[in-house]
């Protein structure tokens, strides 16, 4: 039997490399929270994703710019 790995890609975090990325990948995990990208980005690389025939996941995060949506937060029940 034969392993199929699914190699996937943050993207849409402003680096500029999405679409030179896009060809070589089979998932992409696109920023769609606070801590990278924007609304114009999401849309840009969900398009590229499409053409691409890549699947497309959400990368969400905090609003913590700062440290990139890892800092810790609590949150109510």
């Amino acid at each position: 039997m034969r392993s199929v790995i699914d190699i996937n890609c943050d993207m849409g975090e402003g680096l500029d490399n999405d679409a030179q990325l896009m060809s070589y990948i089979h998932s992409a995990n696109i920023a769609c929270g606070y801590h990278a990208g924007s609304e114009q980005t999401l849309s840009a690389v969900i398009e590229l994703a499409l053409r691409h025939g890549v699947n497309i996941g959400a990368h969400v995060s905090y609003a913590d710019r700062e440290n990139f949506g890892r800092k810790e937060f609590y949150l109510a029940d």
